[in-house]
């Protein structure tokens, strides 16, 4: 038994509605069309890149005042470190914006008090008090061009509805 060839079928011109061959087409291209088409239908496509090999072990960045340290000295380090932070940032009565945060356009907050392991901001546009741990403080960006420093949490500042509140939350 031997292999029926098939006819090429012509597809026509969308414009004209002149019959076109699909083989005649296909010499007409340059054959880096041609390899790209095939590669992406074959799933050949060019990966793309990954991230590096992470992060070093066994060191760790303070949020406050960036400086790299092992993570035994960072244990040590970082609450007295981001005790002055905030000290500052309440002495100076700058305002500061904390992020993740619920849908809400009003995001300034001022440093009231920090004690033991606890920051408390005042939310301005509510004249609400929130307590966050300072283990929960991820990063500081400092301000810049008269924006409010930015403070990034492990968690997030979640409005309750139930309470009418803003709360931090670790989930």
């Amino acid at each position: 038994m031997t292999p029926e060839i098939q006819e090429v079928q012509r597809i026509p011109c969308p414009r004209c509605n002149f019959q076109i061959d699909p083989v005649e087409l296909a010499k007409l291209l340059p054959d880096d069309v041609l390899i790209s088409e095939r590669s992406r239908r074959n799933g050949l496509k060019p990966r793309r890149r990954q991230a590096g090999p992470g992060r070093p072990k066994g060191v760790a960045r303070c949020p406050s005042c960036l400086s790299i340290l092992s993570l035994t000295e960072l244990r040590d380090h970082l609450l007295p470190c981001l005790t002055d932070k905030f000290q500052q940032f309440k002495t100076s009565g700058q305002i500061v914006q904390l992020k993740p945060i619920d849908a809400t356009e009003y995001r300034d907050f001022s440093v009231t008090e920090v004690r033991d392991e606890i920051v408390v901001f005042f939310k301005l546009s509510n004249h609400q008090y929130v307590e966050v741990p300072l283990r929960a403080i991820r990063d500081i960006t400092p301000s810049v061009n008269r924006e409010p420093a930015l403070i990034t949490l492990r968690g997030a500042m979640r409005w309750r509805e139930d309470i009418q509140r803003w709360r931090f939350a670790t989930e």
